[in-house]
């Protein structure tokens, strides 16, 4: 199930902003994010991204695969998913979904481009490493 893929690369990805954003060096959108990482236990914003990466990426692909049939294809997937993605990351700025220490990276970056590359991302992670039989099918 792809499900599974996408909450580890959704978890790793997580870990890797946490500690991005307390990088001297980091983008000031990274650095927006610490925060949201000083609100939440590091295990628990894992978590919520896992989750979060799942679901979205899961419904890119039913909705690549709803509009274009099982044979839609990776490009197709990934565009699917970058729609999923900003759509729900404007949701969750909206919603206030992860609570509001999440909205210095929102005013900073701004809700849905980063989310749809987030989502895009995941997909082609799992797909990719898929066909290159790098990345087990759990």
């Amino acid at each position: 199930m792809i499900y599974r893929e996408l909450f580890f690369v959704g978890v790793f990805a997580d870990i890797f902003l946490n500690v991005a954003s307390r990088w001297e060096f980091a983008p000031s959108s990274i650095k927006a994010l610490l925060p949201y990482f000083d609100a939440h236990c590091a295990a628990v914003a894992a978590i919520y991204a896992g989750i979060t990466t799942a679901i979205v990426g899961a419904l890119g692909i039913a909705l690549s695969r709803f509009f274009l049939g099982n044979n839609s294809g990776l490009v197709s997937e990934i565009c699917a998913s970058f729609v999923a993605g900003f759509i729900a990351d404007i949701l969750i700025e909206k919603f206030q979904i992860f609570g509001p220490s999440l909205q210095p990276f929102f005013d900073e970056a701004g809700a849905g481009p980063w989310g749809g590359i987030a989502i895009a991302f995941a997909v082609s992670v799992v797909r990719i490493g898929h066909k290159m039989n790098v990345l087990p099918r759990l």
